[in-house]
């Protein structure tokens, strides 16, 4: 390719569907793609740049209508296409080994849907170096992570298997950042070694349950997801004991003097804004009065998640502060959440938030206010780091219930089951709290009910000219075009004003969001109160 990119040939392969894993087939064979580049874990130093000698390797161990008596691993299977597979004999026994391997020492070959962590030991091969960055290291379903040209990313060899350890986690954009560094088995092994002696000669440590008072701590790391801590009390030194304050359960602490331009850029790197709960946190800073939350007890270390937040904040919440599974929240449950990111796309427009370490949650636009300058600007209103309280709702449509929002994820987090996303609302939340509302999902709107409407131009008219609108819930109205208010501000309808007059009116697309209660006001001889909306 024109961007140095370089693309292996490949053989196509028949196997037999009895012998697959994971792909369901009506025929009794199927057939894949196996790249060159996938023939042997390692290739040596024999390939050139481009690694046009990978023709004659393939040649050599490939030919039409030979049996490969080899195991083989289904690398990625893409939309449409055949599966491709590797014959990777490290993948194959990484894959093998993670069902029986937990601990935090195990080496994984993750997809993107794999709960990674910071410090995470994975195996993958290097599928492209770059001059300008570094080593390009692919894992399954065309996960990729990076070894920096900084790291050395450029001295290893390509299409090695090779085994790293995630150094750095950014699972806000999708899918995830992935910065890695080279270790062998045997750095493994040795820190292993070494967590096992400290865990013997370590001394009896005061047990720590579930509601107690540990006091002081001081940060010693800080991202976007959490902050770990030391315990300062004399009762914990010397115990095996991990401690973290989760983003969910910390509250920001006294205001301090302006940050240095150096402690700002760390924090923009961690994408803590003010809005933030770390943003007046760094290392070395003393969190007083945390108390335990929750307590996980693996290989001898006791993982123990703390919170700073005051008591009368979670009388709010008619929940438990942590839980391990969704179904411990069910609909009316009133919860704490952060926002983790807002998502403009059709299908899912509205922030996602963090309830609790694991569980996510996603708020709907239309459930966060009844404003719509509000609603028209989210990302302005609904910083990154806000903490909101929401109420759980009934599930809609479980079959479109959008899967979790993955946060960082570090070593305290041991729970990889998978679940979809809690459905919330900001404005039942507040309705409950005024008694205004018994159920725990919107209802239909009525007769004079003053309503708030998202524009969706992908939705069938039903008698036009007209513009259709989603609801609240799963709700849809229609505002037929004689009852728009102020016609002239309309750059998309007839008898609007000219588009190319307003350089703003080519940014008013699908995600506007509109009120009638302004259209109430000029038919205000008119009592048909359909619903009715301005752009």
């Amino acid at each position: 390719r024109s961007d140095g990119t370089f693309l292996p040939g490949y053989a196509v392969v028949s196997i037999k569907s009895k012998f697959l894993t994971g792909v369901t087939s009506n025929s009794d064979s199927v057939e894949c793609k196996l790249s060159f580049d996938q023939l042997m874990d390692s290739y040596g130093d024999e390939l050139s740049c481009p690694p046009v000698e990978l023709d004659s390797v393939a040649q050599k161990e490939l030919k039409v209508g030979k049996r490969i008596d080899k195991e083989g691993l289904i690398l990625s299977v893409p939309n449409g296409g055949e599966p491709i597979i590797s014959l990777r004999s490290s993948l194959i026994d990484t894959i093998r080994n993670e069902a029986s391997s937990s601990d935090d020492f195990s080496i994984v070959c993750p997809s993107p849907s794999s709960n990674l962590f910071m410090g995470a030991y994975v195996r993958g091969y290097v599928a492209r170096k770059d001059e300008r960055f570094g080593s390009f290291v692919r894992f399954l379903n065309g996960l990729t992570g990076l070894i920096p040209k900084l790291k050395k990313g450029l001295d290893e060899s390509l299409y090695e298997t090779i085994l790293c350890k995630v150094t750095a986690l950014d699972i806000t954009s999708s899918p995830p950042k992935i910065l890695l560094k080279k270790v062998s088995e045997s750095d493994i092994s040795k820190k292993k070694r070494k967590i096992e002696s400290r865990n013997k000669g370590s001394v009896s440590q005061r047990q720590i349950q579930v509601g107690d008072l540990i006091g002081d701590v001081k940060v010693t790391d800080i991202n976007f997801a959490r902050a770990k801590v030391q315990l300062i009390d004399k009762a914990f030194f010397g115990a095996n004991i991990r401690a973290r304050i989760h983003v969910t359960m910390a509250e920001p602490i006294a205001a301090k003097p302006k940050l240095s331009k150096q402690e700002k850029k760390a924090k923009d790197e961690h994408k803590i804004g003010k809005s933030h709960p770390f943003y007046s946190w760094k290392a070395g800073d003393v969190i007083k009065g945390v108390r335990c939350v929750a307590v996980d007890t693996r290989d001898g270390v006791s993982f123990v998640e703390l919170a700073n937040r005051s008591e009368k904040s979670d009388l709010v919440s008619s929940s438990p502060i942590v839980v391990s599974d969704p179904s411990q929240l069910p609909p009316g449950s009133l919860v704490h959440s952060i926002v983790t990111s807002v998502s403009a796309s059709s299908p899912h427009f509205g922030v996602w938030v963090q309830v609790c370490p694991g569980i996510s949650g996603f708020v709907p636009a239309l459930e966060l206010s009844s404003d719509p300058d509000i609603l028209n600007d989210i990302e302005s209103n609904y910083k990154v780091g806000t903490r909101l309280s929401c109420c759980v709702m009934e599930k809609s449509n479980p079959e479109k219930t959008p899967l979790r929002h993955q946060l960082q994820r570090d070593d305290h987090d041991n729970n990889t089951k998978e679940h979809n996303a809690l459905e919330l609302s900001v404005l039942l939340a507040e309705e409950q709290s005024n008694a205004k509302q018994a159920g725990f999902k919107p209802t239909k709107p009525q007769r004079g009910d003053v309503v708030v409407g998202r524009i969706n131009k992908k939705m069938r008219v039903l008698g036009p000219p007209a513009l259709m609108l989603n609801l609240r819930g799963t709700f849809t109205g229609r505002c037929c075009i004689t009852e728009l208010n102020d016609m002239d501000d309309w750059a998309n309808m007839p008898l609007g004003k000219d588009p190319s007059n307003d350089s703003k009116s080519g940014s008013n697309e699908v995600q506007r969001v509109v009120s009638d209660s302004e259209a109430d006001l000029s038919n205000n001889e008119n009592d048909d109160d359909d619903e009715e909306s301005r752009d």
